[in-house]
C-alpha cells in the first residue's frame, strides 16, 4: 500500500513539474507573438495573458488571434510582451484607407491621370476587399467619377512581396463630350511593409468603355448626330498605400 501511495505521489509530482515547463504562446494575425500564461478566457470573445516575466497583462480580442499553442519554456524570456515575426508582411485584419494615383497614356497617346480612395476590409493578412471612388481624366478635359469594387492579394508573407489587384465598376462623366461606361484596371507590382502600413508600386492596364455622338452634314447641309461607342485603353504606373 505504501508503495502505491509513493508511486502516485511521484506521478503527480512529475506531471506538475512538466506542466510548469509549459507556457501559452499566442500568435496574432498582425505577426506578433506573445508568450506567457493565460489567466482569463471568455469563450469566443477575449483572453488575458500574463507575460513570462510577470511585467504586464495583455488583453486580446479573439478576432486578433491566429492561434494559441502550448510550448515548452526552455529559455525564460525577460521582456517578450510582443515579438515581431521578422519576415512578416501582412496587414492586420480590419478596415484600411488606401489612396492610389495612376499616371499613364491612352491608346491615342493622350495623358491619363487617376486619383482614388478605397475603403477596404482586410479579410486576412494578405487579402483585402473594398469599394472606392475618386477622379479620372484624359487631357484634363474629359473627366469622370468612378465607382468601383476592389480586390487585392499579396503573394508572399515577406517584407517585400509581389501583389496583384483589380478594380471594376462604372465611370460617370463629369466634364467633356464623351460619356463614360464600364471600367476595369489591374496592377501587378511590389508591396513593401512599413510598420503597420504598406506602400505599393507597379504597372497597370486600364480599360473604359465610352460613347459619344459626332456631327455629320448630309447632302442637304442638314446635320445629325451619329452615336458610337468604343474602349479607351490606358497603361502606366500606379502608386498606392494602406493606412
Amino acid at each position: 500500500m505504501r508503495k502505491i501511495i509513493l508511486l502516485f505521489i511521484l506521478v503527480v509530482w512529475s506531471v506538475a513539474s512538466y506542466a510548469q515547463k509549459l507556457m501559452d504562446v499566442v500568435y496574432l494575425k498582425n505577426g506578433s507573438i506573445i508568450r506567457g500564461i493565460i489567466i482569463e478566457q471568455v469563450p469566443n470573445q477575449s483572453i488575458k495573458i500574463e507575460t513570462l516575466d510577470k511585467s504586464s497583462i495583455i488583453a486580446l480580442k479573439i478576432d486578433e488571434i491566429e492561434k494559441i499553442t502550448k510550448e515548452e519554456n526552455v529559455k525564460p524570456v525577460k521582456s517578450n510582451a510582443r515579438e515581431k515575426a521578422p519576415r512578416f508582411n501582412g496587414l492586420q485584419a480590419g478596415f484600411n484607407l488606401e489612396p492610389n494615383v495612376m499616371l499613364g497614356v491612352t491608346n491615342d497617346e493622350e495623358f491619363f491621370f487617376s486619383a482614388t480612395l478605397t475603403g477596404n476590409y482586410q479579410i486576412n493578412p494578405n487579402i483585402a476587399l473594398g469599394v472606392g471612388s475618386g477622379m479620372r481624366t484624359v487631357r484634363f478635359d474629359q473627366t469622370y467619377v468612378p465607382l468601383f469594387f476592389h480586390f487585392r492579394a499579396n503573394i508572399l508573407t515577406m517584407k517585400l512581396s509581389p501583389f496583384i489587384d483589380f478594380n471594376t465598376g462604372h465611370a460617370f462623366k463629369v466634364e467633356g463630350d464623351i460619356d463614360g461606361g464600364f471600367m476595369f484596371n489591374s496592377t501587378v507590382g511590389l508591396a513593401v511593409r512599413t510598420g503597420k502600413n504598406q506602400i505599393r508600386v507597379g504597372p497597370f492596364i486600364d480599360f473604359q468603355r465610352y460613347a459619344r455622338g459626332d456631327r455629320y452634314n448630309d447632302q442637304y447641309d442638314d446635320f445629325y448626330l451619329e452615336p458610337f461607342s468604343s474602349t479607351l485603353f490606358s497603361t502606366g504606373v500606379r502608386f498606392g498605400a494602406s493606412f
